[in-house]
């Protein structure tokens, strides 16, 4: 199955394009509908097989009638990772990723209406996730959160900064842990993120040592800093030259030693007891986790 980029494109230039305020002279769902149709379409152009089969599900499942604040809250806090990492462009009036952040938490907090169609994802992410909500669930403090950690790791990818292995452990769970919390949410699981907190880490740190050879170019270091200076290498060396992550003893020591730590880490997951939905979602985050373990401990 193919999708062409080229007709993408064209299809995608005919959709509003303007930035959102209350004169635009299209509906708010037209340029919230759009707004996900342009991500989810930005997903399958950039690595179609890896993203077609969750992001369609997310895209179509929740207009069925399942689980409805999955589609905005999902698309939304993909976007926001996307354009953390650099994968995804910002908004053309926003100068750096802390900027949108900004914005957008002041949206969150209802100190500034929305102005941008993204906003207006934000908006009907938490309106959804709220009628899904028990009284001690924070929705909007989870979104601040992720915001948050995310502004911290584009700000530590923009500065090439290298991290403790604590440092980075933080950045794990406050980046991975919120939608995890809001997924539990719009499940309608009883279970929340305190339940499996390990969870957010174990993605992580799994991710890091999957990506290294996409991320170390752009300055995204995820390799503690004292890992580094025990190889002899600098941090500089490996943006520049990532194979040296797997040339390297020490750093091919350092990912056994991750692979190893990570794997009892999902044999403990595994253990926990959690109803169907969120057993479900789990067991779809760590079973590609698990394979890339699998493939590549010694």
């Amino acid at each position: 199955m193919s999708l062409s980029a080229t007709a993408y494109n064209s299809f995608m230039s005919e959709l509003p394009q303007t930035q959102y305020n209350e004169n635009t002279g299209c509906s708010t769902t037209l340029i919230r509908e759009t707004e996900i149709l342009r991500i989810y379409g930005s997903l399958l152009i950039r690595d179609f097989p890896k993203y077609w089969k969750m992001y369609t599900a997310l895209y179509i499942g929740p207009s069925m009638g399942l689980y409805p604040s999955m589609k905005p809250g999902g698309f939304f806090c993909r976007a926001v990772d996307d354009m953390a990492d650099g994968d995804m462009a910002l908004p053309s009036n926003f100068a750096n990723f802390a900027q949108l952040t900004k914005n957008l938490e002041a949206t969150i907090r209802g100190d500034s209406p929305p102005t941008l169609p993204l906003s207006l994802v934000l908006l009907d992410a938490i309106s959804k996730f709220e009628l899904e909500a028990r009284s001690d669930d924070d929705i909007k403090g989870e979104l601040i959160a992720f915001l948050s950690g995310m502004t911290m790791d584009s700000n530590r990818r923009i500065n090439q900064e290298t991290l403790s292995r604590v440092d980075l452990h933080k950045i794990y769970d406050l980046t991975f842990l919120p939608p995890i919390q809001l997924s539990l949410i719009g499940l309608r699981s009883i279970n929340r993120a305190i339940d499996i907190p390990k969870l957010g880490q174990v993605q992580g740190r799994i991710y890091a040592l999957r990506d290294y050879a996409n991320e170390l170019p752009k300055g995204s270091i995820n390799i503690p800093e004292d890992i580094i200076f025990a190889s002899g290498l600098t941090s500089q060396m490996l943006i520049d030259t990532p194979q040296l992550v797997v040339e390297n003893q020490v750093l091919a020591s350092w990912i056994q030693t991750e692979l190893h730590e990570c794997a009892n880490i999902i044999t403990e997951i595994k253990s926990i007891s959690l109803d169907n939905n969120a057993r479900a979602m789990t067991m779809a985050l760590i079973t590609p986790i698990e394979k890339f373990i699998v493939d590549n401990i010694r």
